[in-house]
């Protein structure tokens, strides 16, 4: 007689949608040590973006030849605004594998104004390939695709510390991956009240 043995396969997703920045239950981690300021831009102009509102802190350029730049971006979902971080950074499709992928996910810490707040890593795929043709495309002429490297702050009470920071200074101290910066929130209301009526 064959006896029969369960075979589960996990399948890893290779882009992780942007819809899943959600909210978890850790709460807000206090006392925060000092970091030190690597650089500081001010920049202070906040733009909106149908489901969010972000404002430009900083842009590098790459090895590529492009310009790299990051934001903080606060998302209006169902159960209130998320903050994050997100870099947007341009690199060789073929560099971009699986296997790289699959090392995201990992907790990491945003501070505002010294608070350390938890938040998870994620990476998204921009105008991600939908067909194998254009993988094949992006692969045979190494061509650049887009990616957005998020850090958003996971739990409710973190983030409602998060944006009332942002509701409520013209400047906070903001913090991620060992860099600070001093951005101006003067005008995040502006913004905001496009999409705060709900909260």
């Amino acid at each position: 007689m064959y006896k029969f043995i369960p075979v589960f396969i996990f399948v890893m997703p290779l882009v992780v949608s942007a819809a899943d920045w959600g909210t978890s239950q850790k709460g807000v981690v206090r006392n925060h040590s000092a970091e030190t300021v690597k650089q500081e831009n001010d920049y202070g102009i906040w733009k909106d973006n149908k489901t969010s509102v972000f404002s430009v802190i900083d842009r590098v350029p790459n090895k590529y030849g492009t310009i790299d730049n990051a934001q903080i971006v606060v998302r209006y979902g169902k159960y209130g605004p998320t903050v994050s971080w997100v870099k947007f950074m341009e690199m060789p499709y073929f560099e971009m594998t699986v296997t790289m992928q699959m090392r995201f996910g990992k907790e990491k810490d945003i501070a505002i104004n010294g608070q350390r707040l938890i938040g998870k890593e994620s990476l998204i795929e921009v105008e991600p390939c939908e067909t194998p043709a254009c993988v094949n495309d992006r692969l045979k002429n190494k061509r650049l695709a887009t990616y957005a490297y998020v850090i958003a702050i996971q739990s409710d009470d973190a983030n409602d510390y998060a944006y009332h920071a942002l509701k409520t200074n013209n400047k906070i101290k903001f913090s991620v991956l060992n860099n600070t910066w001093i951005v101006d929130t003067s005008g995040f209301l502006a913004m905001d009240s496009k999409h705060s009526a709900a909260f």
